[in-house]
């Protein structure tokens, strides 16, 4: 087929009821640099134009452009990169199989996301959850993980309490600070082989006044539990030793308390050449 008008313009008019029909390999419809229009019903809704390398298809004002495969037998493809200098409205699901950059913001309004990928980076540094609630406090708020077949675990912010919560769980973890009451409790471990005096702790004289040691001793067969109240002037130590318990017949160690250039330590001497293991907990204010 082809339809020439050197000086004016090819009208390919189809009536109701009527269509054009073209059966051959293709067809070239030359516009010599200009664009061809798109007309119904004497009104023109848009064009498609031939821009160097490009070819835009274009939509008069309150018009759209629909790529539409309602009857599902061929999927409509677009074999090139596609540029949207405006905006897109997609009614339907939209699947990307390969990579999706997205340099602008991203907001999603539904009511479920559902990320399923082994690796997640945040380059925010506080994620805020809830966001959007307004008026007074009603929901917990917290993670929760999931374990399979094993009941989930919890670490929440309960309204009801105004507490932090991790449920009926342990909470791990080698120190512990109570700022606003200046206290600090840390754990310690540590091995003696010998009788020879070793130091099992060490704080500096101007982190700490005083405070209390429960310690742990055990050699495998038998258990000591000790207590130990202490206070300093950055040179000298007061103590006194308040409780102490053992499973088997006598101390498996004692304990000296002294400061050595600034340095307050906690040091143990095993009544026994065999290996002695030490648990140490520091309450310290």
């Amino acid at each position: 087929m082809k339809l020439e008008a050197p000086t004016g313009a090819v009208h390919l008019i189809a009536r109701p009821g009527e269509s054009v029909t073209h059966t051959t390999a293709h067809v070239v419809l030359d516009t010599n640099s200009g664009a061809i229009q798109l007309k119904n019903k004497g009104n023109y809704g848009g064009s498609i134009k031939l821009v160097g390398s490009s070819v835009e298809l274009s939509a008069n004002s309150n018009k759209h452009i629909t790529l539409d495969d309602t009857a599902g037998e061929n999927n409509v493809k677009i074999h090139t990169p596609v540029e949207m200098e405006d905006d897109a409205d997609i009614t339907g699901n939209l699947t990307v199989g390969g990579d999706a950059t997205i340099t602008g913001n991203l907001t999603v309004s539904g009511t479920t996301t559902t990320i399923s990928t082994e690796t997640v980076q945040i380059a925010d540094n506080i994620m805020v959850l809830n966001h959007g609630f307004t008026g007074s406090a009603s929901e917990d708020a917290g993670i929760e993980i999931e374990r399979g077949t094993d009941a989930n675990k919890t670490f929440k912010w309960r309204e009801d309490t105004d507490k932090w919560s991790i449920g009926d769980n342990t909470f791990e973890a080698r120190r512990l600070e109570l700022t606003d009451a200046g206290i600090e409790i840390d754990s310690e471990s540590d091995n003696t082989t010998s009788t020879t005096i070793k130091t099992i702790d060490t704080f500096s004289t101007s982190d700490f006044d005083g405070g209390k040691y429960l310690i742990i001793a055990s050699d495998g067969t038998d258990t000591q539990t000790t207590e130990i109240l202490f206070t300093h002037d950055g040179s000298t130590v007061t103590s006194t030793q308040y409780g102490n318990v053992r499973s088997g017949s006598s101390d498996l160690a004692t304990y000296t308390l002294d400061i050595s250039i600034s340095t307050f330590r906690l040091r143990a001497t095993a009544a026994a050449a065999t290996s002695t293991d030490y648990k140490i907990m520091r309450m310290v204010g």
